[in-house]
């Protein structure tokens, strides 16, 4: 609560009828005998920011208040005016400075490395304390793990409702698999046509911990969404919601959730105005309204690099966001991370697979019936090199075919945020057309890269190396996996992509090994990219029941196709 009295002489003015005034830079004041009173022009500094944040009660317009987030302009305020607000409220700043640790949930599958188990601390003091937040640590460095561990603590603690977490279309999978993987006793759901009606989101609702839907979808059912009380709102990738005039932005800022979280390696991509929409989100009116960001903080930091306007924009900010690089945890990090990136396909994709692996498998066990296994174990190759093919894109296998690929939608969203994070990495594919499938999306974003595969001389191999590690502006080489898996030294590149999966590991990390070997100075991240529901989503679960598998079940040893019974064969085709 807000209790101020303003005196000119012998009349007090209510601290609401200052307010014109001090946001039009308007030093007179009509006092109630006519009189003109001159308002001191250091006011319109100390008290502007009051003033914009200040709120009313819906009851009584003088009764003011701030939200317990806009306690650092409090303290602003009386830091120049020497110490003459008393305050009773407590300070923020110096209960985020004495975290407690947050203890892990039972059932929770994981160990935090101690970065982590800070940035657990820090979503549990949020929560404790109904504030918004922004977990804006670098890619790779763990903002699922932090997550899933604060839900479940929540799960635990407080027994509250269904969340929503919206995230690309492309991660919904990676959610409940990891969520499978962490937190075991939490319930992800997927938000599909089945649940698109009043009723059936109802009981959705009460079924589950967490709604995992994508943002086309939540910005198309809003309607729906919004009516419902939901415990956490999480926004992954939240620069999706950069814009904040886009239909996307305005439909999110209307559902109603107790807590507000967004997880964003890339806070800031273009503008400041990017800052603004996603700390709106998670805290409602905490940087002001459009108008007065960008009089106080975007146009004199972007135009004029106003250092006071800068630390003033830090200091709003710094309790609400927490940001953490590679470089700053490195210590607590592994040499190398290797994750695997799940990918859904298209529509159309899935479409194109599914009738190719339909007709393929009736030609494949005709061929068995007629011919025995043994004979027919060339067709069965062809046959999964071509499903392989649709997997990572439809035109490999065939350049006629649609250009749609859910793994190329994801290749290019971690591209761009390895990009904006100032990253360099290499981009390894066993398959050449795949290569140029990423080099015509590069050159439709006017993103400069190398390319190395089996047609490069070999006098120019080492050129090529010596430019990739010694010029920064080099910062994608795109290498094939037989070209370059082996003999090259590319130690400034801390990001790998593996575009498709070699069924031998032994060959996947020779490739990883190109950055992590002797010499590389960071932490090495390895994303593997398998595209789910497809043949390399089934031979990953076979090498998990059969390690021998490990071995290469496609590689240039086809005799290890021969480990394979008529039952796994149906498997990977079913």
């Amino acid at each position: 609560d807000i209790l101020a009295t303003i005196t000119f002489g012998e009349y007090e003015v209510p601290f609401l009828k200052l307010r014109k005034n001090i946001e039009k830079n308007d030093r007179i004041y009509v006092l109630p005998n006519g009189k003109l009173a001159l308002i001191p022009q250091q006011w319109f500094a100390q008290l502007r920011d009051l003033y914009e944040f200040i709120e009313t009660d819906a009851l009584d317009e003088n009764q003011l208040y701030l939200k317990k987030s806009h306690k650092n302009i409090i303290d602003e305020v009386n830091k120049n005016i020497n110490n003459q607000c008393v305050t009773n409220n407590e300070n923020l700043s110096n209960q985020l400075s004495e975290l407690k640790t947050a203890t892990l949930p039972h059932h929770f599958n994981a160990v935090l490395r101690h970065y982590q188990q800070e940035g657990l601390n820090w979503l549990w003091w949020l929560n404790q304390n109904r504030l918004g937040g922004c977990l804006a640590d670098d890619m790779g460095l763990g903002k699922t793990i932090q997550t899933l561990a604060l839900l479940a603590k929540d799960q635990q603690e407080n027994k509250p409702k269904c969340s929503l977490l919206i995230v690309p279309n492309s991660l919904i999978y990676n959610w409940i698999e990891e969520a499978k993987r962490f937190a075991p006793n939490l319930i992800f759901k997927k938000y599909g046509d089945d649940c698109r009606t009043p009723n059936t989101l109802k009981l959705l609702f009460d079924s589950t911990d967490i709604i995992v839907l994508s943002y086309n979808l939540a910005r198309i059912d809003i309607e729906l969404l919004k009516k419902m009380p939901f415990n956490y709102i999480l926004l992954d990738e939240a620069q999706n919601i950069k814009n904040s005039r886009s239909k996307t932005s305005k439909a999110l800022i209307e559902l109603k959730g107790k807590h507000f979280l967004t997880l964003t390696g890339t806070p800031i991509e273009n503008s400041l105005m990017d800052l603004w929409s996603i700390v709106n989100f998670t805290n409602r009116n905490h940087l002001g309204r459009i108008d007065y960001f960008k009089q106080n903080f975007m146009l004199p930091i972007e135009k004029n690099n106003d250092e006071a306007a800068k630390l003033k924009l830090k200091e709003r900010i710094k309790l609400f966001f927490l940001r953490r690089t590679k470089q700053q945890v490195a210590k607590d990090l592994p040499e190398k991370i290797e994750q695997t990136v799940y990918c859904q396909m298209t529509s159309i994709q899935k479409d194109i697979y599914e009738t190719y692996k339909s007709s393929f498998r009736n030609k494949y066990l005709k061929s068995v019936e007629e011919k025995g296994v043994q004979k027919s174990n060339f067709l069965l190759l062809r046959g999964l090199m071509l499903l392989r093919q649709i997997a990572n894109h439809p035109q490999l296998a065939d350049e006629n075919l649609p250009n749609s690929s859910g793994k190329l939608d994801e290749i290019s969203q971690i591209i761009d945020t390895s990009l904006a994070e100032n990253h360099k990495m290499l981009v390894f594919s066993q398959f050449v057309k795949h290569l140029n499938v990423v080099k015509r999306l590069l050159n439709e974003k006017n993103i400069d890269f190398m390319y190395l595969d089996g047609k490069t001389r070999t006098i120019d191999r080492q050129k090529m190396v010596e430019a990739f590690n010694l010029d920064p502006k080099n910062r994608i080489f795109l290498i094939s996996l037989k070209a370059g898996g082996v003999g090259l030294n590319l130690t400034s590149a801390d990001y790998v992509l593996m575009l498709d999966p070699w069924w031998n590991p032994a060959v996947e990390n020779q490739a990883i090994d190109r950055s992590h070997r002797i010499g590389q100075k960071q932490t090495v991240i390895a994303y593997k990219f398998i595209t789910q529901d497809t043949v390399e989503e089934k031979i990953l679960m076979l090498q998990k029941a059969k390690k021998e598998l490990a071995n290469g079940i496609i590689s240039e040893q086809e005799s290890a196709m021969l480990s394979l019974d008529i039952d796994q064969i149906k498997e990977l085709l079913s």
